[in-house]
């Protein structure tokens, strides 16, 4: 989404009893522009969702199953309160790129995981569904 949309989002729920309260929660309802991370030797890029405050708390890693996105996360990552979620688009998926060389094995989607908490400053709580948590199984 872009920076306007956020910008005269946030300046909509200003005028709230509790504004800074509804300004916390309902900024992490709203994913901001994907971040872009590249995967390991294939160099895929990956599109990365992030939710939670600024500054960042405890990590928590998101991994969706296939034919979904990293979006499927969002209704739990808003809830995980004081905690940074992230939830990437697996390649092949969302707004990731597709494998150049047509590797979407179990490795291949588990080199992704391991890329993304490797960019975090600490290790991630990590959340998966079908292939995404047997690929952050793999992963660790």
């Amino acid at each position: 989404r872009g920076r306007n949309e956020v910008d005269t989002w946030r300046g909509a729920i200003r005028g709230t009893a509790d504004s800074e309260a509804v300004h916390r929660n309902s900024i992490r309802a709203k994913a901001l522009d994907a971040l872009r991370v590249s995967s390991g030797s294939d160099g895929v890029e990956l599109a990365v969702h992030t939710f939670g405050p600024d500054p960042p708390g405890p990590h928590v890693l998101h991994a969706h199953a296939t034919g979904f996105h990293g979006l499927v996360w969002q209704p739990l990552a808003t809830r995980l309160t004081g905690h940074s979620c992230w939830a990437p688009d697996l390649r092949g998926h969302g707004d990731s790129d597709w494998a150049p060389d047509g590797d979407y094995t179990l490795d291949g989607f588990a080199a992704d995981i391991a890329e993304i908490a490797h960019v975090l400053p600490s290790p991630p709580a990590l959340i998966g569904a079908s292939l995404g948590g047997i690929s952050s199984l793999t992963a660790i």
